[in-house]
Formats: structure tokens, sequence, C-alpha cells
């Protein structure tokens, strides 16, 4: 029995359903501040006895018998949950003692029950891989009558004011029951010869897990099976099932079975069944049904478990595989019942084995014992006339990871998900975010802030944090894409970085003394969104300690940055602003990933300068684990892969373009799961204007007598004369330059031979250097050409000056102009270029390729872990140098791995190139290595290594 107290503003009324007689009786309890909601009976005190006469003897009545846990999981999955009756992945939680009278359970949700006497308490979470709030139930059951309510919700519930998943303010453990459901993964279809009959679909010639192949008598004429008997079967369907419905099918292979694929594997339509786990015992609860032309008689029911996950059933290392045998069912015809199982543990390892292979037999007769004596137990094999087999890969989790995000089948070693190691992996460096320059020339930033409102207390129980494993992913993608970090908050971190609405708008003021108008940020929100508006900020236990609102909820602001439209008032758009303007941005992408997250499509959160993506309307936003949010899967995805660039030519993947692979994950989510998240977006980006700012430009010549004009590089032999031509340009804009300033190295082998002039605004005059010396590596000459005055955008200053080749060899003549911004004297531009005159003489031959370039490749590999969970980290190292210390630069260095592209280093025009690059493998795994450098002249320098990652004993 329970007393209800429910907010005043609830304007609905609430459905509480009691059993009574063996029916469903529906009640609507008008909303009052203060409402009694009826378990078995009301709330108010029954009449009282009449008082004995004095010669009628005092009978002393026996206290009436509680009911237990079984019989409560027994009215729980009879009548609020059958198993079978629904397709839909649920999870319970349930106290293993009933709540005692006066006990409060509480709700984030604002209501409030109380208990009145001996009462069991059950949470039913009807969609355990959503984010919060979505649809859950409260089950009340009468610990004397067995009578229930059920109580809708949208929160996880609070017991005397606890997480109800807290080890330590409890002295009761909670019993779980989780879905058992189909993972499907259809093989080929194939023509069979065998009987038409009921098979079931765990792997048998394919793996089981990981690495580890499937040996269960599944198929008609299987070779796994003891005593040559063939893969189990049931010859005669639809008399009793288990759930509410068979299938026949010419085998497991079947390329005609009514369910639309193949049996194999996993892909038998299986309905829904149910494991209880209540501290060290296990059960599991079937529905049974029997059709009314059925014999009345007792069926079995026999389990079979690969607790050692050895892909067959027999007795192994975790004990007997059979905890099930021959349990009796009575169920009369026409009828449908719910069946829980004895007791049994799940093997006898540290911890319950996690995934693992089911088969379980429904059959009219009985399984011999004695005939599997020498194997330790019944293998799964046989035909049996009548009854139905299915076959479950059970995850003990309320969100088993599926199979296209993780190697499938996970390998054993790692409960209650496997290894959980992702498909493909490796590849190199994903994309940059965007261009490394704007339009015009001026620097981009990328600034990201990764903001993880936090989990709630059961998935933090259950090791299951999908707000935080979103968190990371984005964090880790935007990390390897080149953003720069400005904030990564969350519940668990400590100081300025754990999740509070102080240390949010700390991060924005934080990022608004960084970003520039130009510049592209990424602000990612993950938490559990509120129907009613706002997203929960929770500590690191699950508790909600403050509410991020959309906006502040009134017309006016209340002085306060609480709000998200508060936090990104912070940083103002900028249209039409110089792109260096500070504090502003007109590129702001705002991501949020929660239930209801349609709440933030508001004037405010939405504006010029943002995009803003919901990833849910007004629905569930929806998550696996690992990977979390559904919709945070497909946009890591894309934020790592070069093909979500759309650009052309390619620039980076920026988070509109990676937008579409998440809106593309949450749609297959939809289809797969029957689910309709919807995900929203609003995009008010702006443009500002290129900055106005000083540059500079230098071109050295050299003059071509074959070809009649300026060009970058002659031959000469010793003796000759060459004229060089340097000219000098304002590239920049808006700005003129002033007391510009021309170095000049004259390389050894040539002599400076006078006859220099300088050419301005059309008027050209001779014009020695201003000074000229002797240095090591040549001469010096110097021109200071502050004379001129000022050198306005567009405007060309020209040196000319003759040089006589005296010595063979490569010469790289350089020359260095400067000047300063005449709005900004501190502002000094600087431009270089070259020239080469190669002088041929007899005595000294062309330089070969191994005297003017070199590489080295430097690899070592590390392995970690155990032999059982073992991985492998290699470090890469590549230097290339031009051994000539300029004549022939460094222009590119390249990479392949096992004959495939690994790594490029783009344009270079450097003497000395280096760069450490990471990768992951698995232990005991062998890479060809090689690297190849390029120089200006086109010529290959290569060196290669083989590796091979060290395996732990």
């Amino acid at each position: 029995m329970i007393c209800c107290v429910l907010r005043p503003e609830d304007a609905e009324a609430v459905e509480t359903r009691q059993r009574t007689g063996g029916g469903l009786v529906a009640m609507a309890v008008a909303t009052a501040a203060l409402c009694l909601l009826v378990a078995c009976v009301s709330c108010q005190q029954p009449p009282s006895p009449p008082e004995p006469q004095d010669d009628e003897p005092v009978v002393e009545e026996e206290p009436p018998l509680l009911l237990d846990s079984l019989g409560a999981l027994q009215v729980l999955l009879e009548e609020v949950l059958p198993p079978a009756f629904s397709s839909s992945r649920v999870s319970v939680h349930m106290p293993s003692e009933p709540l005692s009278d006066g006990t409060a359970i509480t709700s984030e949700s604002g209501a409030r029950y109380t208990i009145d006497g001996d009462t069991w308490f059950a949470f039913i979470d009807d969609a355990p891989e959503a984010f919060y709030a979505h649809p859950v139930r409260y089950v009340f059951i009468d610990a004397i009558s067995g009578d229930y309510d059920v109580v809708d919700d949208t929160w996880p519930p609070e017991i005397d004011g606890n997480s109800m998943w807290s080890t330590v303010t409890h002295s009761w453990h909670l019993i779980e029951v989780l879905s058992i459901l189909d993972s499907a993964m259809p093989g080929s279809a194939s023509g069979s010869s065998a009987p038409r009959a009921d098979y079931g679909d765990a792997p048998d010639g394919t793996d089981a897990y990981w690495g580890i192949p499937g040996r269960f008598p599944t198929l008609y004429n299987t070779s796994n099976s003891i005593q040559g008997r063939p893969g189990c079967h049931t010859a005669t369907t639809g008399q009793e099932t288990i759930g509410r419905a068979v299938s026949a099918e010419a085998g497991a292979m079947d390329p005609s079975d009514i369910d639309g694929v193949p049996n194999l594997v996993d892909s038998d339509s299986d309905e829904r069944v149910f494991v209880i786990l209540d501290g060290s015992d296990s059960r599991l609860a079937f529905t049974v049904s029997v059709k009314r032309s059925a014999p009345d008689m007792t069926r079995y029911l026999n389990v079979l478990i690969d607790f050692d996950q050895s892909g067959n059933w027999n007795t192994g290392t975790h004990g007997s595989e059979w905890p099930v045998a021959n349990f009796p069912i009575d169920v009369a015809p026409g009828d449908s019942k719910t069946i829980i199982t004895p007791p049994f543990a799940w093997g006898t390892g540290s911890v319950r084995s996690s995934p693992v292979w089911m088969r379980a037999l429904l059959s009219r007769n009985s399984i011999s014992q004695g005939a599997f004596d020498s194997s330790g137990s019944w293998d799964g094999s046989g035909r049996f006339d009548y009854g139905e087999v299915e076959d479950y890969f059970v995850f003990l989790m309320e969100k088993p990871p599926p199979p296209n995000l993780i190697r499938w089948p996970p390998a054993p070693g790692l409960p209650p998900g496997g290894d959980g190691q992702p498909n493909g992996g490796g590849g190199g460096q994903p994309p940059a975010p965007g261009p490394a320059k704007g339009p015009c020339g001026y620097d981009i930033n990328y600034h990201v802030i990764v903001i993880n409102c936090g989990d709630n207390s059961k998935d933090i129980a259950n090791g299951t944090s999908i707000a935080k494993s979103s968190c990371d992913a984005v964090s880790g993608a935007a990390q390897d894409q080149g953003y720069s970090s400005v904030a990564n908050l969350s519940p668990n971190a400590a100081g300025n970085s754990k999740t509070s609405l102080a240390n949010i708008g700390n991060a924005f003021n934080q990022l608004a003394s960084s970003v520039s108008c130009g510049d592209h940020v990424l602000i990612y929100i993950c938490g559990h969104g509120k129907e009613d508006g706002g997203i929960a900020i929770k500590d690191s236990s699950g508790s909600t300690q403050e509410v991020m609102n959309p906006t502040d909820n009134g017309e006016s602001d209340d002085g306060r940055d609480n709000s998200l439209k508060d936090f990104l008032n912070q940083i103002p758009p900028c249209p039409d602003e110089d792109c260096e303007t500070p504090g502003k941005c007109c590129n702001v992408t705002v991501i949020l990933e929660s239930c209801f997250a349609g709440n933030f499509d508001v004037d405010g959160v939405t504006g010029e300068g943002r995009t803003v993506v919901g990833t849910s309307t007004d629905t569930e936003a929806w998550a696996t684990f690992p990977g979390g949010g559904v919709y945070t899967q497909g946009l890591v995805e894309g934020m790592r892969d070069e093909e979500t660039d759309t650009d052309d030519p390619p620039n980076g993947v920026d988070p509109q373009e990676a937008n579409k692979n998440g809106k593309e994950s949450v749609s297959e989510n939809n289809k797969s799961k029957g689910k309709s998240q919807e995900s929203w977006e609003d995009s008010q980006t702006c443009d500002c204007t290129c900055p106005c700012k000083p540059d500079i430009d230098v071109d050295k010549w050299v003059w071509s007598e074959g070809e009649g004009e300026w060009v970058n590089q002659v031959d000469a032999e010793p003796g000759d004369r060459v004229r060089f031509r340097i000219e000098i340009e304002n590239t920049g804009e808006c700005r003129d330059i002033v007391d510009v300033e021309i170095i000049d190295e004259l390389a050894g082998c040539l002599e400076y031979d006078n006859d220099a002039s300088v050419d301005f605004a059309g008027e050209d005059e001779d014009r020695g250097p201003d000074r000229a010396w002797k240095t090591g590596g040549g001469t010096l000459l110097m021109w200071d050409l502050g004379e001129f005055g000022p050198l306005s955008p567009g405007d060309v200053i020209a040196i000319e000056y003759d040089a006589i080749a005296e010595d063979p060899g490569p010469n790289l003549n350089k020359a260095t102009a400067s000047g300063h911004c005449s709005h900004d004297y501190n502002n000094l531009v600087v431009s270089a270029d070259l020239a080469l005159v190669m002088v041929y003489g007899e005595e000294i031959l062309p330089p070969s390729p191994e005297e003017v370039l070199s590489i080295n490749l430097e690899v070592e590999a590390e392995s970690l872990g155990s032999q059982s969970d073992c991985h492998s980290f290699v470090t890469i190292h590549i230097e290339a140098e031009d051994l000539t210390g300029g004549s022939y630069p460094v222009e590119s260095v390249s990479l392949q791995v096992n004959g495939l592209p690994w790594f490029s280093s783009g344009p270079l025009s450097t003497t000395h190139y280096s760069k450490t690059l990471p990768m992951e493998a698995d232990c005991g795994q062998s890479f060809d290595f090689l690297a190849i450098a390029v120089n200006s002249e086109g010529v290959h320098a290569t060196t290669a290594v083989t590796v091979t990652t060290p395996e732990l004993s």
C-alpha cells in the first residue's frame, strides 16, 4: 500500500492499476496537492472489528505471511511485465526486501510516494538505452495480498533521499531483471535437405566469440554433437511455445525461413526472455504458451549456458553448463504463463560470464541425464517430437553493445560486454576541422568546450555511463582534429573542471578571452534532458545539483549567468566586422545531446553567428554502451573520416559536415529499433570582413640569356657575369609599408660586380648597396630604401646588380626584405626568396643524391596488458635533411605502412624535417615501414624498417 503526494502543478490524472480477483481495475485519481494511491485496500482505516463478548474466548490471529521476493517477481512478471508480451528492451531493479511503513519514494519529476505497510517496490526502465527523461514505471506490490499499483514517471527513483543504487545507505541489495533479445548477424542462406522443424540459431561452424569457433549442435547434419545425434530441433511446432509463436524452417540455414532471414547467427525470431540476478543466484523467466488443442500434460524446460565461453555446452572450467534440467511446467491448454526457473549459479567464475550462448528447449519429454553421464552434460543436440528450441546470445547488461559498433562477436574475458574492441581501427590522423587560413589569409583558430552534465545513478552503478562515453568520444576526436581545448567539464573532475553553472560560465569567459571573429568554436553539451526544459547537471553519484535552462524563463534577464542563452551571449556575433576582432565569433556550433533537446530551439540559444544542433525534439535521445549517444557516434565517425569533407578542394571536416553522419546514425537506429528520434538544426552563421593588415612579398630572379627573361635558376661557368633582380611588393591591404630594407646574401662562389640600380615608380637610378661585407658563406649586401618613401599596397620597388661566377658549385642566393607598418611601427613584415646559379667546372662534379639528401626512420614498439588482453603502442620517428644546408630543400616526406600510404607531410621547403607519429596495434602484429623524402630537385631518398609488436607471455 502507498500514499502518494503529487505536485500541485500537475494537471493530469495519475492512472493506477490494481489487481483484484485476477483482473485489472483502472482508477483515475484526480490531481490534487495530496492524493492516495491504493494498492490492495484504501489508505483509510478499515472498520474496527466488533468487541468480543465477555463469555467469548479471545482467539489470537496468526500474522499474515509476507510475499517473498520470488512471489513479488511472479506478480511483476506475470501481471505487469510478461516476458514475451513485447519485444522492447526493458530492465527492472527491485530491492531484495519489502520497503517498510513510512519509506519515501521520490522522483526528479517532483512526485513523492510514501509507503503505507510492507510493500515490494520495483523500478521498470522502459527505455534503458535512452538518455533521461524517458518513460519509466514505479510498481508497488502489497507484501500481504499481492495487489499492486503501477505509476508512470520519467526519472529513476530515490529511496529516503538516497539513490536506489547506493551500496552504502541501504541494508538490502538490488535484484536485477534484464531483457534477453536477439543480436542478429544473419549469415548466408543455403539449401538444405533437413526436415522442416524448429531449429536454434547458435553458431555451428562460425565464431561464437572473437577467435573462438562455435561448436554448438544447431545444423541438422552437425558435426558437433555427441553420439552422432542431429542438431537440436522440434518436429511438430505450434502446440507449445516459448513465448507466443514459433516458426518452422528446413534447417538453420533455410533461405525460405518465414522469419525473413536464416537462423544463423542469432537470427531466429526469439521472443523476449528475462534473466533475474539476485545476489549470487540467477533465474530465467519465460512466457510459455500452450495451444487450446494441445493435450493437458506436464512439459519440460531445459536450459544450457556456455559459462566458460568455450564455444560448446559441456561441463567446463566454470562447472556444469546445464543449470536447468527437466524443469516441469504445467500450463493449461489455451493459456499462457510466466515461468520462473529455480535459482542457479551463473557458473563458478569470480564474476558472471557475459556474453554467453544459451539454449532453451521446451519439450513434452524429459532428457535422460544418464545418457550424457560420460560427457557430464547434455550437449544441446537431438530430435524432439513436440516443442520449441530457442538460442540466445546473452548480455548481462541493460545496454548491450550493438554489432555494428564493436568487433563482433565480442571476445570473452571482459564481462559484461566482451572486449569492446571497435570495428576497423587505425588509419592515421583524422582530417583537420577546416582550413588553417581565412579567405584573405588571416589565421583561423579552432576552439572546443565539452560539457558533460553527468550520468544518472543507475548507469554509474552499472558501469554504462553514456554521457561520459559521449563526451570522451567528442573530446578525443576534437583533440585529434586539432581543436584547442578551452574546457572539458565533468562531474568527476575537480576545481574549475567540475561541471557546474559557475564553471560553465568560467569556460565561456575563457573562450571570450581567446576567440576572434573569424575563428571556429565547437560547444558540445551532453546530459539528461528534462521534459519541461533544461538539462540536469549531476554530481559524481548521479544526483541532480542544478539545471542548465535554455533561457532565464522570463522576458527579462535575471542578472546571472545561469542559462545557455546567458553563456552564449558572452560570445556575440560579428557580422561585417574585422575577422580578427577579439571576443566575438561568427562561427559557433552548439551540439546538444540529450532527451527533449527541442526545448533549446528558442531565440537566444539560436541566433546570428551560431549553428545549433539538437539530437532530439520532444522525444528521447537514444544511446548505446560503448559509444554513447547514437547521434554522437555518427558525429564522431564523421569527424574522423576524411570522406565526410564535401569541399572542393578538400579543406577538413567541420561540425556541419559531420552533422550529416550524426543524422544518418539516428535514422539507422530508428529503423533497426523502431524509434522516432529526430534531430534538428538552426544555422545562422555570419561573415566577417578581411582584416586590414600589412604584408610584403619579395621575388629574386636571375637573367637567362638563352631564354631572354628573368628566371629562378641559370647555369654558368667560372668567369661568367650574371645579373640579379630583386622585386619588393606591398601585398598587404589598407596599410603602407615604411623603412623598407633589403639584405641580399650572395653565395661564396660569386663576387659582387657593382652596376647596381633601383627602380621605383617608373624612375630608374644607379644605387649601390649602403653596406657590403664578407662573411664565412659569401657576401652580404644591404640597401636601406627608406628614402623612397612609403610603399603603398600594390607598389613595387626593384633592385638590379651584377656578379661574377668564380668557383664551381651550386650558388643559392637569398634576398630578404623587411618593412614596418605605417599604422603600427611595431608591426614588422618580412619576406624572402631564392635564386640559384649553378657554376660548372671540370674539377667539381654535380653532387650525387647521397650528398644532398638523407632520411632516417626509427620505430619502437611496446606492449602492455596481459596475454589475454594485450595491446601495443608503436612510436615512429622520421627525420629528413638537406645535406647542402639549403641548396636543395626538402619538399615532402611520406610514410607507407605495409605498402599503403599512411602519412604525408604535405608541401615543405626546409633544410631539416622531423616528425614523431603514434600508432596503436595488436600484439604480435608485423609492419613494413617505408619512409620517402623528396627534395626540390626531385631527388628521392628512402629507408625501410620492419617491426613486429611484442607478445606478452
